[in-house]
Order: C-alpha cells, then structure tokens, then sequence
C-alpha cells in the first residue's frame, strides 16, 4: 500500500483519513468465481476483491504502485492466478499478487503487447501483440500452460493495424471477434483457420469493443454502434451466430451526448435479463432485449459490474463505489481504505471539525481534468460531494460571520457557498486575458483577511491587465482597485493580520526572463495606492507573511518586520545541513513549520526549534504538496496517496527554550475552538502585557504578566470583557508584549 512516508517511525505518526476516491478505469470479474472482481486504477494500482465488491484491498508486490495505466488489462485464471500487461509485458502471480513472475516476451523477443488479455473455461489465456519490427501487423497469441509457451491464431491480411480490441466465446474458444477502427469486425468460429467480414453497416463511424454474454441459453454477440454525422447517434445490435447476421434491436436511435462521450460502453446482462451500459455519468437500461433504453444519472463513468444484485461502478473522482437499486444511487465501497489516488488536493479548515477539500483527476474520455469540492462536518471522517467543475482552485474558508468556501473557477469566475451548498453563487466574472509566453505566470490569487471578516481579495489578470478586486461584504459587492505598475505577470498577494486594507504583493515571472516589475509591493488603502518596498529579480515563490505582519523567505531565511524592505537573516537552531537550500514548504498559523526532506521546524522566540510529536519524534513529512495546521494537529496532503493527520507537541519545544534560553513565548490556546474557557500558555522572565483584541482592533481584555525568573503561567481566560461581559463569538486576536519581544495568535469563539 502506497505511505506518505516511508520509514516505521513516519508511519506511525501519521493518520491517513478516509478521503477516498481517484480513478477507478476498469473492472474485472473473474468468470470462474464472481465474487472475485479487482479494480485497476490509474495511481494506486489493482485493488482486489474477494466478496462481490463490499470489501477491497491492493494487491500487493511491486506492480501495485503502478501509475499512468501502465497496467493496460487484467485476467483471473481457474486456480486464482492473476495475469496483467504491465508496461508492454505480461506478468503473472499464483499467490493473489503477493509475488510476480515476468513472462518474457511471448511468442518471440520481437514482439511488444496491446490491451487485452481474455481467457477461455478450460484456462487457455489469450493476448494481443504487435511484431516491433512491423507495428502495422497485429498478432493474437493463445498458451495452454499459463504463459510458458505461445502459438498464433492465424489473422487474415485484413485484420490490419486496425485491430483495436478481441473477444473470445468464453464456453468456445474457437469463437473470436475482433474490431478495429473504420467500423472494421471480424469473426471466425474455427481458431482462426477461416475469417469473415461480420460488419453490419459499413457507414458507422466506430464500432465499440463487442461483448459476449449468455441470455436464455444462447450465446450473443453485442455492440454499440457509433454513427457519426450529424445528427450523431448510438445504435444497439446483437448477433446470434458470431456475425453472420446482425440485428439493429433498439427502435429509435440513442443521442444523449453523455453516454456518447464514453468509447468503452462496455454491455452489462443482469440475473433478471435487463441490460445495462455505463456512459458518462449516466446509466442506460433496456428490459426488452435492447429495443427500448432509458437512462438516468449516476456517478459512473467508466465501468460497471453487476454481481448478484449489487452494481460495482468506477469512475474518474469517485473511483470505487457500489449499488444496491441498480444505479441509481450509490455509496462508496465499504473498506476501500487507502485507494485515495487524486492527482490534486486542495485542503482547508473552516473549524476543528468542518473541513472542505477540492480533489481532482483526469478524465481519460475527455483528456481533461475533473474537480470535485467536498465537504466534511465530523473532522474528516465522512465527506459529502457538493459539487463538480471542469476547473476549480483556490479553495478558501471562512469561519466569520459564517462558515462559506470561496474558490476560483475557469480563471476568471469567482464562486461562493456555505455549508452544504451544491450549487454555488458566482459572485465575481470579469473577461479572460491572454497572457502573452514571455509572461506566462499565474492568472489569479484568491486571499481572506485574516483579521476582518468578509474582507476577500483577488488578482486576476484581466482583459485590462492585471487588476486587484477586493469585497467588505464577503462578496456581495466589489471595487476593482489598481495594481502596481508594470506588473503583468505572477503577482501573489498576502493580506495583513493586523490591519485590514494592507495588503504586501509579491511580483515576478518565475519563468521568463522579464524583470520589469518584480519585486515586493505595499498597499494600505485596499490596492488604490502602491509602493514599492524591494525591487528584487529573485522568483516570486517562497515567500509568506505570518503573526505581526512578519515578512519571511525561504532563500536565505530572512525576516522582515517592515514589509520588506529591510531583512535580517536568522538560521538559530537550523541544523547546518538546513542552511544551504531553499527549505521548501512553508505554512504559518500565527507560528512557522518549515520541512526540509525529512526535517521540520518551528520558529519561537529567536530561534527554529524541531517539531516534534506528542511522544517526543520528530515530526517526519516527505513529498507533501499542501500542510495546514488547526491546534495541535498537522494536516499534509500528497498527490496520489491522500490526506493525513498527525498531532504534535503543546507547546512544539517549549520544554527545551525554558532550560536553554529565557526566551518568551506564547502558545495556542487550548481549547481552540473554544465557547467559555480557553488556556493561553505564556513563558517569560520579563514583564509582559498579554492584551486580547477583537478582529476590528478593540480591546477586549489586558492582563499585566509580572516578570519572574523562569516563569511559565496558563493564562485562563473566560471569554469575556474588561466590565464582566461575555465577548461576542468571533475570531480573537491576543498579543504578548515584552522589553525584548511582541508575538500574537489567533483564537476562535463559537457559540
């Protein structure tokens, strides 16, 4: 099974949460036991069954971290035995994938294989194969002793490079068609001695990969015909003598688009005799032999199986699921732990108990990507899908007034909903840009203020150039304030924790040579006004803004406490291997965590001090594309294997500061969230203020910190006011002020 790391330490530090799905693109039923049914997916390898498709597993050995469909098919055997084409060859396993055997080049070291493998009821495998030396001639090769030895069956000259696909008889293996593109089939019911043309119809744009099933003791041959001009339709035919003749069964064309779009249609026959044929989120259904098909909605979008009564679909985001009302609704299968393969993970925390998530992957009938926003009210635990797009990101929450998600669609689309909103309200459009080559760079930035709530601001590159929109209101109206000049090109944004209306921009082409308007810039009046702080040819990444409107970059880690202008460099506590490269990821909550390989740091008072878990390990992150923190909890996600949780020390390094170093420090408060009482840690042997203000900058609360030699204390405070009144739920700023030192969190009240 794929980790997040890979070292025993990491492995038990991090939990992986239920966030299941990815691309599922086909299925397999073993035609000697049906409850054996395996999956093959596009980043997380086969996944296998043995009851019907309610509980699943990886497969396991080496090719179960397979990517890219380089598994291309698979076939289960009489005794159990797994045979798949990986990567041109075909492989082989007799214990359920514990171990692998490559069968080297069937046939002769000149031949490369193709897509398919089927197998017959006494065992007889069967694949198709290309000669290296001549692509153009395609070969089906058959083995009686599970691949130790390959014969051909003859092909005649006119099954050409056209040849796409093959079936067998299952019950007759003498029997096989085949199809190509040009609506090309052939037949033979001899093993190939003799071959006849089976087409029916010689103007169809494409013929689909025929399927064989048994209905009322009789074989028939089954494909879905694809008419091409306008209007487009799908006809339904059967044959019950291996092509000889052929019968158009349904009695009005098929034109919905969305099961058009979907060349695999593979034909399904339930026990009850009705068939079914997966489309793109759609299922078609006919209870009269094919002669009428009626379709309605469903999450599969690329295969289905039916074992018993209970549909197993798979699909590009849903990736394993099941059925109990034939397609119509579905629940993903009950133990497909782990298989959470998205190419894409998009992650934000709204509470410690309400999280969203943007997930995608891409959908291989329509070589574009699929994204689905998600939305979980238990922690992460369960997710519901809200909604569906062809381009989603920059996913932001807000918790204030209420909890909403903002996000960016088709680059120039802003979106907003609240908790279980499907359909979200577009509350911002402008034109598209074009973006010239020389500068190509990011399009649009999407930010909340993290101090005053409703205050949302994007960067869009525009029709006019580019342009910075920003909304008091949470997005019910918008001003389209100016950008600093010359700035056409990667422009990120970091909206002041202290003041709203300051916003640092940060300005540069990572990859053009251009320079002309990179650097870092300040605005105090929403983006009306700019100044330039720095002008710096350095790329636009790497940078953040954290507690006290402390600018930080990775590249030299240096700090500045004027919006860039100035910069301090401070490596204290950095392991010296850390301190000549870039360190990576950086995320901030108020503190820094900082991975570097296999090291992560956090910044208190002057110096880095490591993370470490609750049991004293350091924290271990590897390979991570997004992290975010919410308490003590530390939330990673990593393309192809998930989302993960671990749970770090409280206060991270607090124990070692206070006997090596008189060095204030404020923690997080616990609980946060919080609705009475919450604990605000504090160490410092100077005298201090810790004062609480509300998002607007009011005071709320001061409390005078006596100084004391090595003195810890858990400031509680009982959620309200200086006069005895309970404070108004909302976001909480609080400030520890030394002689030597100024830090601030945030803190949240709930009702």
């Amino acid at each position: 099974m794929l980790m997040l790391v890979y070292s025993a330490i990491a492995q038990a530090q991090w939990e992986r949460l239920p966030l299941y799905g990815g691309h599922a693109w086909k299925l397999v039923q073993s035609k000697f036991n049906p409850d054996d049914i395996f999956a093959i997916t596009e980043r997380s390898g086969v996944w296998y069954s043995s009851d019907g498709g309610d509980n699943w597993r990886p497969i396991n050995g080496k090719n179960n971290e397979l990517v890219h469909q380089e598994v291309k098919d698979l076939e289960v055997g009489r005794d159990g035995s797994i045979f798949l084409i990986y990567d041109r060859h075909l492989y082989f396993s007799s214990d359920n994938g514990s171990s692998w055997n490559q069968i080297d080049n069937p046939q002769n070291p000149e031949v490369y294989l193709d897509n398919f493998i089927e197998i017959d009821v006494n065992g007889r495998l069967f694949i198709n194969a290309r000669l290296k030396s001549d692509p153009d001639t395609p070969l089906i090769l058959y083995s009686d002793d599970n691949g130790l030895s390959w014969k051909n069956v003859p092909l005649t000259s006119e099954i050409d490079w056209r040849l796409h696909s093959f079936r067998i008889d299952f019950k007759d293996s003498r029997r096989i068609i085949v199809n190509g593109a040009f609506g090309l089939l052939a037949a033979t019911t001899d093993f190939g001695t003799t071959w006849k043309d089976a087409n029916m119809d010689r103007s169809y744009r494409s013929i689909y990969t025929p399927e064989i099933f048994t209905r009322r003791d009789t074989t028939i041959y089954a494909v879905w015909c694809y008419y091409g001009t306008n209007p487009w339709r799908l006809d339904y035919y059967e044959s019950k003598n291996l092509g000889g003749t052929w019968v158009q069964k349904n009695r009005s064309p098929i034109r919905d688009p969305l099961f058009m779009v979907n060349d695999h249609a593979p034909i399904r026959l339930s026990d009850s005799g009705t068939l079914y044929s997966p489309g793109k989120n759609i299922i078609l259904s006919s209870s009269d032999d094919g002669g009428t098909w009626v379709s309605y909605n469903s999450r599969t979008n690329w295969d289905v199986l039916i074992n018993k009564k209970t549909f197993i679909g798979s699909a590009t985001i849903d990736g394993i699921f099941t059925s109990s009302d034939e397609g119509r609704t579905w629940q993903y299968a009950s133990t497909v732990e782990g298989f959470s393969a998205f190419s894409r993970i998009e992650f934000q925390i709204a509470n410690d108990h309400t999280f969203f998530v943007i997930v995608s992957d891409r959908d291989y009938l329509s070589d574009k990507y699929i994204y689905e926003l998600r939305q979980s009210t238990d922690a992460g635990k369960t997710w519901t899908p809200l909604f569906r797009s062809n381009s989603l990101a920059n996913l932001r929450v807000a918790s204030e007034p209420e909890i909403r998600y903002y996000c960016m669609h088709d680059e120039n689309v802003v979106l907003r909903g609240g908790l279980n909103q499907t359909v979200p309200d577009t509350i911002l459009t402008w034109p598209k840009s074009y973006n010239p080559p020389s500068i190509e760079g990011q399009k649009f930035s999407l930010k909340l203020s993290p101090v005053q709530p409703g205050l949302v601001y994007v960067s869009a590159a525009t029709h006019e150039g580019r342009r910075l929109f920003h909304s008091t209101d949470g997005g019910d109206t918008w001003k389209k304030n100016k950008m600093p000049p010359f700035v056409y090109m990667y422009f990120e944004i970091f909206p002041s924790e202290l003041y709203p209306g300051t916003v640092v921009g940060v300005s540069g082409p990572p990859f053009s040579t251009q320079n002309f308007g990179m650097g870092i810039w300040l605005t105090r009046d929403y983006g009306w006004t700019w100044r330039m702080r720095e002008n710096s040819t350095l790329a636009s990444e790497g940078y953040t803004l954290f507690g006290d409107d402390i600018l930080f970059r990775t590249w030299g880690f240096e700090f500045s406490s004027d919006y860039g202008h100035t910069w301090t460099k401070n490596i204290n506590g950095l392991d010296p291997r850390d301190t000549t490269s870039w360190m990576g990821h950086v995320y901030t909550d108020g503190r820094f965590i900082i991975r570097n390989n296999l090291r992560s740091y956090q910044f208190i008072g002057d110096r880095w001090v490591l993370l470490k878990t609750v049991s004293g390990e350091e924290l271990q992150i590897s390979g991570i594309s997004t992290l975010t923190c919410i308490g003590n909890e530390v939330y990673v996600t990593k393309p192809d294997e998930g989302l993960f949780k671990a749970e770090i020390a409280d206060p991270t390094g607090i124990q070692e500061l206070r006997h090596s170093a008189n060095i204030p420090f404020l923690g997080q408060n616990h609980p946060n969230p919080f609705t009475e009482n919450t604990i605000i840690p504090i160490h410092t042997t100077e005298y201090g203020r810790l004062t609480i203000y509300d998002v607007y900058g009011r005071q709320v609360k001061k409390i005078e910190i006596p100084g004391d030699c090595n003195k810890s204390n858990n400031i509680e405070w009982n959620g309200k006011d200086e006069n005895g009144r309970p404070a108004p739920v909302g976001m909480y700023l609080y400030i520890l002020e030394t002689r030597s030192s100024r830090q601030m969190r945030k803190m949240l009240k709930l009702r």
